[in-house]
């Protein structure tokens, strides 16, 4: 993963698939992936470069998602993939609710930091008019993100990179840290490693090492216990790194909201803690993912495709 600025150039499909191999297999070669994955990445490349079927159905976790993908007209991938909360990547497009139940953000609150200023600023003030809030589901409560998700996904190239591009101007204006993010049409033509890239990283990790931390922490006998610790090494430090991390992330959002709805604190300075508190916890998940890098078991959740 190295640091810095790249150019690229994009190709149609079908040349990729060529691009993919010389792309691909350096991650196992000289890399720590695991070559059953470059192998499976390799695959899946070439056979929605080529195939008439497929378009990006295989890149879901979901299997039902990948299912529907690869019998549905093309036109309908977009719509699939905002119910399956996946995009063609299988990266999710929204913040989910909890899985262990609890109060329900409003939909208008579900986007993620990147959503673009423009679809918050209006979808937020509709849900507030129709009698929404942001702790409750009344009125017109629509996600910013879907706005973003199918102008993308449907809109024209110019209209969508224009869209883009006001929304970084509005950013900008705001005075919102704005250097990570790609400019309209410029950045096609470049490649880096994306900030995301550590939080998705990092939330794999989390997923697979919690459940395994309880069955561990669970196991009354001694023996059982050390046992199980050889087996997952490095989940008990993993999940030392998780809980710290988690929580000065839960401790930025706390006092963020709490600026957020105290009128003493002008619109400047919650742009200013916002940017501080994006940063910070940018620097957390990087460190927490190159401290999991350490550990074999944990090097192979990170670079495997589920």
């Amino acid at each position: 993963m190295p640091d810095g600025l790249f150019g690229a150039i994009p190709i149609a499909y079908g040349y990729n698939a060529f691009y993919a191999l010389g792309h691909f297999l350096p991650d196992s070669i000289s890399g720590k992936t695991p070559i059953s994955t470059t192998a499976r990445r390799i695959a899946s490349t070439t056979f929605e470069a080529f195939s008439p079927i497929g378009n990006g159905a295989f890149e879901h976790k979901s299997p039902v998602a990948t299912a529907m993908k690869l019998v549905a007209p093309t036109a309908s991938h977009p719509l699939i993939e905002w119910v399956a909360n996946e995009n063609r990547f299988g990266a999710p497009i929204y913040k989910a609710d909890s899985p262990f139940g609890g109060a329900r953000d409003p939909d208008s609150y579900k986007n993620f930091d990147s959503a673009n200023p423009i679809s918050v600023d209006t979808f937020r003030t509709i849900h507030k008019m129709t009698g929404g809030g942001r702790f409750n589901r009344d009125g017109v409560d629509i996600n910013p993100a879907a706005a973003d998700f199918f102008i993308s996904s449907y809109a024209p190239g110019v209209i969508n990179e224009t869209y883009k591009g006001l929304g970084l101007l509005v950013n900008k204006s705001r005075g919102v840290e704005t250097q990570n993010d790609k400019l309209p049409i410029i950045g096609r033509f470049q490649a880096d490693v994306p900030d995301q890239w550590y939080d998705g990283a990092y939330r794999k990790v989390k997923a697979e090492v919690m459940d395994r931390e309880r069955l561990i922490m669970r196991e009354s006998n001694v023996d059982k216990q050390n046992a199980l610790d050889k087996k997952f090494p490095g989940v008990i430090e993993a999940g030392a790194i998780i809980d710290g991390v988690d929580k000065n992330v839960r401790r930025t959002a706390s006092i963020l909201e709490k600026a957020r709805n105290n009128p003493d604190y002008k619109p400047s300075d919650i742009v200013e803690m916002e940017n501080r508190f994006r940063k910070e916890n940018r620097e957390l998940y990087e460190r927490a993912v190159k401290d999991f890098l350490k550990y074999p078991n944990l090097q192979e959740i990170i670079m495997s495709d589920k």
